[in-house]
């Protein structure tokens, strides 16, 4: 068994956990995490209905040679493979906090009682930033987590915090899975 084949069949037990119906009292906390695309997480785990219940991934734009690609419209992976072979100029911009801001209160609006949302550096993008601005302006509490890397470093970051969340864990304790995995 692969690695992502592990982590489905983790995440896919965790699925039968009890689960909020609008109205009822929540068994235990509701908390869905955030993260940005810059993570590299494998679409196998992320389209899986076990991760998609409580995980959103917030798409970064791509700057190729002036042209700007955004995920889930265009074909970015296909588009970013090509630039690099041709040495193109590269860059990528941060999303919105409109867009952050969307997404945290389509979360609040299906029940969900608050958010960890996990980003590639500060150092590296303004995510971060977005992120913050917008957990300011929404009702429920969101945690935003500067996990100081990138890539796939972050995605285990990102791992970890759904998993801990698909387990029923406190945000304070989503956050700090997440933290412990980034080493932030």
């Amino acid at each position: 068994m692969t690695w992502l084949e592990e982590l489905i069949r983790r995440s896919r037990s965790l699925l039968n956990q009890p689960v909020r119906r609008p109205g009822s009292k929540p068994a235990r906390p509701r908390v869905a995490v955030v993260t940005d695309s810059a993570a590299a997480l494998p679409a196998a785990w992320t389209s899986d209905p076990a991760t998609a219940l409580c995980l959103r991934v917030v798409p970064m734009p791509v700057m190729i040679s002036g042209q700007i690609y955004g995920e889930g419209v265009d074909d970015v992976p296909a588009a970013l493979t090509l630039g690099l072979a041709e040495g193109k100029d590269l860059k990528t911009s941060r999303p919105s906090p409109g867009l952050f801001r969307k997404v945290y209160e389509e979360l609040a609006d299906e029940g969900f009682e608050a958010i960890v949302s996990v980003h590639i550096s500060g150092e590296l993008s303004g995510t971060v930033e977005a992120a913050s601005l917008a957990a300011a302006k929404v009702g429920i509490p969101v945690e935003v987590i500067d996990t100081r890397t990138v890539a796939m470093a972050e995605g285990f970051a990102v791992v970890e915090a759904v998993l801990a969340a698909q387990a029923g864990n406190p945000a304070e304790d989503v956050a700090e899975s997440a933290r412990g995995a980034a080493g932030a």
